[in-house]
């Protein structure tokens, strides 16, 4: 009965996990940003995730450092801050990268010289050195 019982648990799980996704919203991937400011705000967000996986890194060696912690929790503990350094790096990666890519953008810049039919949009690359803040 026990073994009826779980075959069927598993036919019901399997069968909830493997619908297909009618919403168009949730099975398109999210658009790249394109402008600067799109790629300055993303990098943003990826510095601030990686600083999130750098502070559990630092509370778990906060809780790790007295050495009042049994082998079990300890392992575990030490373990999820050790992963989540090592998690942490794609995210700073990624982030000087597009830093990087929204300082030095190809822009589309206004031009009146040799043309005789007036003002002309053409294409060259931009790069805006920020002074400040």
């Amino acid at each position: 009965m026990r073994t009826i019982m779980t075959a069927i648990l598993v036919m019901a799980f399997c069968s909830a996990f493997s619908q297909e996704i009618t919403n168009p919203a949730i099975t398109e991937p999210l658009p790249k940003p394109t402008t600067a400011a799109g790629l300055l705000s993303l990098s943003h967000n990826q510095k601030t995730t990686g600083f999130v996986f750098l502070g559990i890194t630092g509370l778990s060696i906060a809780i790790l450092a007295p050495g009042k912690v049994d082998w079990d929790t300890g392992g575990t503990i030490a373990t999820f801050g050790l992963a989540s350094a090592l998690a942490a790096i794609p995210f700073f990666i990624a982030s000087g990268r597009n830093k990087r890519r929204a300082t030095f953008k190809l822009a589309s810049q206004k031009t009146t010289y040799g043309l005789p039919y007036g003002e002309k949009n053409i294409n060259g690359i931009c790069l805006s050195i920020p002074v400040g803040k």
